[in-house]
């Protein structure tokens, strides 16, 4: 039904829309970036899935992981179909997931809107990719049922909800009319109070990286802030670093994939958020502040996360997503939620053999979220585990 809604949108009847004739499977970046780059551009595609922001994730936070792209042909030989993945090689079989990892806050392929992509199409993609590369079970967290308005095809197959929702809230012009319609009468005051008596402590300063020296501050303060507050691995955080540094600056005339923004008092970096964003969408990934009493009692994550909001409406994007994860700070400035769904699908023997624990093991991580007394003890829990490591 869904699928038939895309194709009125695009004004072609079933029998004239492009159908799934031959599926490949490409080894590495090289071998797939043109045709990944171009389906990119004229598909809908999160921000994630993009080879400016996965090309640098893999060379650094994924650790080398074997990358295979899965692309669908129609009958003239042209791409209506993309999918990434990640290959997981574990004692047994073969596990295939979205490259991103817990970095990603989005899931999902580069389909053509205007093709003919039914349940039947979807089975034979999968299977396809699965005989050429092995696979013995899909794991692919974290999708939207639709993005951009558009259905996403493996929303068709069975599927389970994710134990997270994505936050997120719909821009408008003016940035100020749009702050005071979603921010609380409460909410806009405290803002205004915490950015006079950071006002007070020294010039306040909004910033946006666009050097390689204010790229390294800025993704240094970052990750630093964000070991002390919630600890860390060095050698993971130097893999963060190394990650926004690398995707912090433009590639050619483009934009860069992840954009850092900053908040300075007296040329102090006090917060700093990082995002991404594509086709309309602005995605956070990262915020942190200084934990410094005198400027984490001003609340400068907030006082940041406000700047960047009313940036993007002023730049035209029309979705500012928070991701996944529960926070209060994301039910303030995004309070749409957008529920996420995982598919979890056996290919082989093996696969369907370890489907149903990967399936139970998610179903109890959501059963914890969404009752509240459990998951504010094991929120407890953490902290009290992360203080005790340092």
């Amino acid at each position: 039904m869904q699928v038939l809604a895309a194709a009125a949108a695009h004004d072609m009847s079933p029998t004239r829309r492009p159908r799934l004739a031959r599926v490949a499977v490409l080894q590495g970046i090289a071998t797939a970036r043109r045709t990944w780059e171009d389906l990119a551009e004229r598909v809908p595609c999160s921000p994630y899935q993009r080879p400016a922001w996965l090309v640098p994730w893999l060379d650094t936070l994924g650790g080398g992981a074997a990358a295979v792209f899965v692309v669908g042909y129609d009958a003239e030989g042209r791409a209506i179909a993309l999918l990434p993945l990640c290959l997981r090689r574990l004692p047994g079989f073969t596990l295939a997931g979205f490259p991103g990892g817990h970095d990603a806050n989005t899931g999902l392929g580069l389909f053509d809107p205007a093709a003919l992509l039914d349940r039947a199409a979807i089975e034979n993609f999968l299977q396809a990719a699965a005989a050429e590369a092995r696979i013995d079970l899909f794991v692919l967290r974290h999708q939207p049922h639709e993005w951009a308005g558009t259905p996403n095809p493996l929303a068709i197959l069975p599927q389970a909800a994710s134990p997270s929702f994505q936050h997120l809230t719909e821009l408008r012009r003016p940035a100020e009319a749009f702050l005071a319609q979603t921010l609380s009468k409460r909410t806009r005051k405290h803002i205004r109070q915490k950015e006079t008596k950071l006002a007070a402590l020294g010039p306040v300063a909004y910033e946006v990286a666009t050097t390689a020296e204010q790229v390294a501050a800025f993704a240094e303060a970052l990750v630093r802030y964000r070991a002390t507050r919630f600890g860390g691995r060095r050698g993971h955080e130097a893999l963060v670093r190394r990650f926004l540094e690398r995707s912090g600056l433009p590639e050619g005339n483009g934009a860069p994939a992840v954009e850092l923004h900053a908040l300075t008092c007296g040329g102090d970096i006090v917060a700093v958020f990082a995002g991404t964003g594509h086709q309309g969408r602005f995605s956070g990934m990262m915020i942190s502040f200084d934990p410094d009493p005198r400027w984490a009692k001003l609340s400068p994550g907030e006082l940041l996360l406000a700047r960047v909001i009313a940036s993007k409406c002023d730049a035209g994007f029309k979705i500012f997503d928070l991701g996944i994860g529960e926070a209060r700070y994301k039910d303030v400035f995004c309070p749409v939620v957008e529920p996420l769904f995982d598919t979890i699908r056996g290919a082989s023997w093996r696969g369907r053999l370890a489907a149903p624990a990967w399936r139970v093991h998610l179903a109890g991580k959501r059963a914890i979220k969404r009752t509240p007394w459990l998951w504010s003890r094991l929120s407890w829990l953490r902290s009290v585990t992360r203080f005790a490591r340092r």
